[in-house]
């Protein structure tokens, strides 16, 4: 865990260019939760971040903003560590996919353009997810690889009616020669 704690405090120092005024942050499974002065400019002045044990009881202020860092790289993903199994229509998804906004924008604290749905049209229409106004990663990775399941099956199905379609072609050629032959020695 010094390895996560070491990289949650890099991160609040980049993101929030402040420190967090020497606060342990406490033991956990990859999650930390702080809290920031809501009306700070950067460069953040020192001690304006702190980290707070929700399971102690820790809290932010009414007068501070609250952030969630989760320290992990990868997603746990083991079928032991899920429940509640059901089987997703990798064409519905997709169909959804393709009338989901797809926009350009940028968030209100800063200039970088971004390109995504919004949360909130995501979740009306896949009902995944923490709440409405936040996309898991872990969701969106799931609704890219069902559309993808579901683009695969199309192009299958798309090649096979295109072999089909060209073997047809070469049936009705060579019917055509055939027609014209007879006909040629039906003349002669």
């Amino acid at each position: 865990m010094r390895i996560i704690r070491v990289i949650v405090v890099a991160a609040l120092l980049v993101v929030f260019g402040a420190t967090t005024a020497g606060a342990d942050i406490p033991e956990s499974d990859g999650n930390a939760y702080g809290c920031y002065l809501r009306h700070a400019h950067a460069p953040l002045p020192k001690g304006n971040l702190r980290v707070v044990d929700l399971d102690a009881g820790g809290h932010c202020s009414a007068r501070e903003g609250s952030f969630h860092w989760m320290a992990q790289a990868t997603l746990l993903s083991d079928r032991a560590s899920k429940q509640a199994f059901a089987s997703v229509d990798d064409g519905a998804v997709l169909s959804k996919l393709a009338k989901l906004p797809i926009t350009s924008w940028q968030y209100k604290t800063d200039d970088v353009r971004h390109i995504g749905p919004m949360a909130q049209d995501f979740n009306k229409a896949f009902g995944v997810g923490p709440d409405p106004k936040h996309i898991a990663i872990v969701d969106g990775i799931g609704v890219n690889l069902a559309a993808t399941k579901a683009l695969d099956g199309e192009l299958r199905a798309q090649q096979r009616e295109i072999l089909a379609l060209g073997f047809l072609i070469v049936l009705i050629l060579a019917a055509f020669g055939v027609y014209v032959r007879r006909t040629r020695r039906s003349a002669g």
